[in-house]
């Protein structure tokens, strides 16, 4: 970080409009900007650099946190206008897809990214996903099961956890919905980290309680505790998985505002006058 912060300030010097090196910046203290203030740091960016890609993801990225999908759909055909080849910019075209309920085109984009980058981890991901989440757990399933198509970012940890969701998925009984329940929590509360994989298979399932069980415990935290950034940085806070179809039965309990008033969300809709676009 501080080699980052050290090379960023001497291409600063040579180059105050230096669009990586701003970028760079951003990045290095978004732990202590908001939404709109990150988000108006990468908008003044592409604003003298319009094409640069990096900046671009950033704030697709950011835009899916807020519920901006749409939005974050234009920036990505912007992207792919600019660099049609670039793996890293359909796997999430496909995504945004899927989130907007356009699920055939998703299936599209995210089966010709497949066949055209089948090691990239995203792209696998992102096929593994919309697969578990619209009622095809199988093809999930068949897909850890092969070294040649399982997302490779999955844990051990997880690649077991999903293997008890995906069975209550696909048949949405008491018995394999109970043990899903109990294993995705435990599993939560054990590792942090498999929180949003944990959110979203509960709330499919239709289990609100425990899903907002441990998003309150992910997001409701005090701006004074240790060495954590403040509960509104978006460092730490990559929450487009909360407004993805999987999620819908969250956003539709009144729980959900609670929710977004504590991880920064009210605020910055507030801020830009503006709904997610799950309320629009």
């Amino acid at each position: 970080l501080l080699q980052a912060d050290r090379a960023a300030r001497a291409a600063l010097a040579l180059d105050r409009q230096e669009p990586n090196a701003r970028l760079a910046t951003t990045i290095i203290q978004r732990s202590w900007l908001d939404f709109a203030e990150t988000e108006d740091r990468f908008r003044e960016i592409l604003r003298t650099a319009p094409a640069n890609i990096p900046a671009m993801r950033l704030l697709w990225n950011l835009l899916q946190c807020v519920g901006r999908s749409r939005d974050a759909l234009a920036l990505v055909e912007r992207a792919i206008a600019v660099q049609p080849l670039g793996a890293s910019n359909h796997f999430p075209r496909a995504q945004l897809l899927w989130i907007l309920g356009r699920d055939s085109e998703a299936d599209r984009v995210i089966d010709q990214a497949m066949q055209n980058w089948p090691d990239h981890r995203f792209v696998r991901f992102a096929r593994f996903t919309i697969f578990a989440f619209t009622n095809r757990p199988r093809a999930a399933l068949a897909m850890l099961e092969r070294p040649e198509t399982a997302p490779q970012h999955y844990s051990p940890e997880a690649i077991a956890l999903w293997r008890v969701s995906l069975a209550a998925l696909e048949q949405r009984t008491p018995e394999r919905i109970a043990a899903a329940r109990k294993a995705n929590l435990a599993a939560a509360k054990r590792n942090p980290e498999l929180s949003n994989q944990v959110v979203m298979t509960l709330s499919a399932l239709g289990e609100t309680d425990a899903a907002f069980e441990i998003a309150n415990a992910l997001f409701v935290v005090s701006d004074s505790g240790g060495d954590r950034p403040p509960a509104k940085s978006t460092a730490w806070r990559f929450t487009p998985w909360l407004f993805t179809p999987a999620t819908e039965a969250l956003r539709n309990d009144p729980r959900f505002i609670p929710l977004c008033n504590e991880s920064g969300l009210t605020e910055y809709w507030a801020k830009r006058g503006i709904k997610p676009d799950y309320q629009a």
